[in-house]
């Protein structure tokens, strides 16, 4: 279609843009599943963890009412599972909740201080199936992620109350972590890793303690032949560590370095904690009395800014990297790349976080209408892991472009 030698108005390019958009939309390979858009129980408000189940469906835990919530592979609610309350088979901290699958095809999940202190095991129709208690030598404990072996047992990730450090204006606090093995009865057999970071500061010793920036991170994920993966999310070297805990590879990835943290990085990290307190007359109170200990803290003791925020394994053998915010670019970056750190493929996107399953890739984004909740989509996969990533960029314009319409 040519008009005026070959120059398109205004009205035909949209018009254009508006059918190019709609075959993509119903094109095969294409199609974009927004989980829990719909009305009563099957509804997704706080959506965190979605996976797919070993019977093909698809499990996502809704922080919001404390159900995993089970959709068919098109999207079909089917049930839930769990549901806020105490005792075997329910969920007591709502907000620290891990999901995954054991090698029977059984459902478990874990929970975070406060909660139960055992690992929860239900079959996939929902029934209670058993606990496995934490034989852990620590009076008070959660479990931050946990993932199931073939004997039974589990790479649990443990976090512990750590110890105050008292400093001539205020106390640093510690928060503990440990990567452990456990066997089939709940007995750790063996410390992988274990990290004991300052992570907060407080006028007192004990509570009214706020989360410093920069803190180097505790990631890690399964990998090949008994192995994890694990970062501190500055290094730009990935450490394969096998399960009694010792060095078998680094792996280099080529990813921007890190970045020195800098008396601006402070001033606007103080200035945005400020902000959040003076919203409410609540939080001046709390922040007149104790938050304004954030102004003390004019070094920070951590020399530079962590450059990713989560790792995952994927099914093909590659490696997930999540990326920090880059508000530059405002979004963040993805980048997959092999078991030897080459870059398999990179996308840079506003969503929250990616996985890649078997047969679906899923993403959480923030909802356009309210930035308090949250929005789990997922699409089929249809050829290789790198395709089927770098295919996200057009996904994600339909929905900016479906959201834009409503």
């Amino acid at each position: 279609m040519m008009i005026g030698k070959g120059k398109f108005k205004i009205e035909n390019f949209m018009v254009l843009l508006l059918l190019w958009t709609t075959i993509l939309v119903q094109s095969p390979g294409k199609e974009i599943i927004a989980l829990g858009d719909e009305d009563g129980i099957g509804a997704l408000i706080y959506p965190g963890q979605a996976k797919e189940g070993p019977d093909g469906n698809i499990y996502v835990y809704d922080q919001k009412d404390a159900f995993i919530k089970i959709y068919s592979p098109e999207g079909k609610f089917l049930k839930v599972i769990g549901g806020s309350a105490e005792g075997p088979g329910f969920i007591k901290r709502t907000d620290g909740v891990n999901i995954g699958f054991t090698p029977e095809s059984n459902l478990f999940f874990t929970e975070y201080f406060g909660g139960h202190p055992w690992i929860t095991i239900m079959a996939l129709d929902g029934k209670f199936h058993n606990t496995l208690h934490l034989k852990v030598n620590a009076a008070y404990f959660g479990v931050e992620n946990a993932i199931s072996l073939p004997d039974g047992g589990f790479l649990i990730e443990f976090a512990f109350i750590g110890e105050s450090q008292k400093t001539k204006k205020y106390f640093l606090q510690t928060s503990p972590k440990e990567l452990c093995r456990i066997d089939s009865k709940g007995q750790i057999i063996s410390s992988i890793r274990k990290t004991s970071y300052f992570t907060h500061i407080s006028k007192l010793e004990r509570g009214a303690n706020l989360e410093i920036p920069f803190t180097p991170l505790f990631k890690w994920c399964p990998f090949r032949n008994d192995t994890i993966i694990f970062t501190d999310g500055v290094d730009q070297y990935l450490t394969v560590l096998n399960y009694k805990g010792d060095l078998i590879n680094k792996i280099k990835i080529l990813i921007p370095e890190a970045q020195k943290v800098t008396g601006k990085d402070l001033d606007k990290w103080r200035e945005e904690r400020k902000k959040n307190f003076l919203k409410t007359q609540r939080g001046v109170e709390w922040y007149s009395t104790y938050g304004n200990v954030i102004e003390e803290y004019k070094d920070s003791i951590y020399p530079k800014k962590p450059i990713l925020e989560d790792i995952t394994a994927t099914p093909g053998g590659n490696i997930l990297i999540t990326g920090t915010w880059n508000e530059k670019k405002s979004g963040r970056n993805f980048w997959l790349i092999d078991e030897n750190g080459k870059l398999q493929a990179e996308i840079v996107s506003d969503i929250i976080s990616v996985s890649i399953s078997r047969n679906f890739i899923f993403f959480i984004k923030t909802d356009t209408d309210d930035e308090d909740n949250e929005v789990a989509y997922c699409f089929k996969r249809n050829g290789e892991e790198h395709k089927d990533l770098l295919s996200m960029t057009d996904r994600l314009v339909l929905i900016k472009s479906t959201n834009a319409k409503e």
